[in-house]
């Protein structure tokens, strides 16, 4: 190592640490042998710089950068770390006709193979476990039939893609329903703790995978004919922004910007730079949208807090903690990335298009009498109750609409971006937050932005 570029980087570094900042430990020794440190780890082009020195982290935007190495704490480093005791098998699920289940390695490869998928492209996700810790595969059988099958493969570095590859029997006539089902387990297995960059395999004559992953975010890589999905996960406040930024640059080298954006009239769009250093301005819609499930909770947006029973929660929401039995299907609905709520029509004025929706399961019937979950309102229209389509109706789980209203109508609220609370937020703390309404839940409640922020913090609290 030349010994003179270390010393120029060396005090490079230090004054951007110390002196330019005016650090009262600027000069000393132990700032200086940190600057050293980083220095070399610089030119021995080091992934990642871990430390706990406040300076060195609080420097570490400039110092990515002008010197281009990544400063950490060990904090973060482990929260994006993959750990083998993460996996949890793919639960089992029976719709109508079919069950939803993981398959066993060989399942898996013996498919893929049948369906004439490529071998390397087999071994690469499906073969020997060189390099990567977490393994997720999901199925679904129609007896002892597969005609559909997602496989994951997740690195055990702090960086790179999870590789994905799905494949859907080309023929089937449910194969939307299957396509959207495995990309939405996908997407949430691979951002549960942390945001992640997925790499969908481009897989000849599987057209219904292409058109279903775009729908769901995925996008095309700036070279090779395969396709990429960036998720983070969780819901976005002002005080995660920082940490996510930084996760999401790691994991996807996508640059979100460096302060929080306030989308003020002026400026609604929200600067994402890419790898190559090319620019998208996204809308917030299109930003959760390429990188769901997420909720961008910009300054003065609203929600709405809908009651949810737990028998509807079970299916609706996929909330539900203890396993089904085998006997039970379920509806359609559990297996679709857009879902409806249904209720009366007086409570149209409070569930408008855009606006995050929280659900509180109620107490009644073992229910836990807390938000569960929140989404984002797709759409909101009044239906008659005998003309509802063959589609509404799939994506409820309710059979008789009349309960829902004593008039001829009835609200059917579409949403997407659905994610389960890591932390049920109880009744009790909505009320502390005052976000319980007159009523007590008992119907659309408006959220104000304060309290929208608090139950997600609430939600996803260490």
């Amino acid at each position: 190592m030349d010994a003179q570029a270390l010393e120029r980087l060396s005090t490079y570094v230090h004054d951007i640490v110390f002196t330019n900042t005016g650090n009262s430990g600027a000069g000393t020794d132990q700032a200086r042998s940190d600057a050293r440190h980083l220095a070399h780890s610089a030119i021995s082009r080091v992934s990642a710089f871990i430390t706990s020195d406040g300076a060195l982290l609080e420097a570490r935007d400039e110092l990515l950068a002008k010197v281009g190495i990544d400063v950490a704490g060990l904090d973060e480093l482990l929260g994006l770390l993959a750990d083998p005791a993460d996996h949890v098998p793919s639960p089992k699920r029976r719709g109508e006709g079919f069950e939803c289940r993981e398959p066993t390695e060989a399942e898996a490869c013996v498919y893929l193979k049948s369906a004439g998928v490529p071998l390397s492209m087999v071994d690469e996700i499906c073969g020997p476990r060189v390099g990567r810790a977490v393994i997720w595969r999901s199925a679904i059988w129609e007896g002892e039939t597969i005609v559909a099958i997602a496989c994951l493969a997740s690195p055990v570095s702090t960086v790179g893609e999870h590789k994905l590859l799905i494949n859907v029997n080309p023929g089937h006539l449910d194969r939307e329903l299957y396509a959207e089902h495995l990309l939405d387990a996908a997407i949430k297995q691979a951002s549960k703790n942390n945001p992640a960059a997925l790499r969908l395999s481009n897989v000849l004559g599987q057209p219904t995978v292409s058109a279903m992953a775009t729908s769901r975010g995925f996008v095309a890589r700036e070279a090779g004919p395969d396709l990429m999905k960036f998720a983070i996960g969780r819901p976005i406040t002002q005080d995660s922004w920082e940490a996510i930024r930084h996760t999401t640059r790691r994991k996807t080298g996508l640059c979100l910007p460096t302060r929080w954006p306030q989308l003020s009239d002026s400026s609604r769009n929200i600067v994402v730079t890419t790898g190559s250093a090319q620019q998208l301005n996204l809308s917030p819609e299109r930003f959760e949208d390429m990188f769901g499930p997420t909720l961008y909770l910009w300054p003065g947006r609203e929600a709405v807090i809908v009651p949810i029973q737990r028998a509807y929660a079970d299916e609706l929401l996929g909330t539900n903690t203890q396993p089904r039995f085998s006997f039970i299907e379920d509806r359609d609905v559990s297996f679709l990335s857009r879902r409806a709520y249904v209720n009366t029509p007086r409570a149209r004025n409070a569930m408008r298009p855009g606006l995050p929706i929280l659900f509180h399961e109620s107490g009644k019937n073992g229910g836990r009498s807390a938000v569960v979950a929140i989404g984002r309102i797709v759409d909101s229209v009044l239906i008659p109750k005998e003309t509802v389509s063959a589609d509404a109706l799939r994506r409820v789980v309710v059979d008789d609409l009349s309960e829902f209203s004593a008039v001829d109508e009835v609200l059917m609220t579409a949403f997407d971006n659905l994610i389960v609370c890591p932390k049920p937020v109880p009744f009790a703390t909505l009320k502390e937050f005052g976000a319980t309404g007159a009523r007590n839940l008992i119907s659309a409640t408006p959220v104000s932005h304060e309290n929208l922020i608090r139950i997600a913090e609430a939600a996803w609290s260490k």
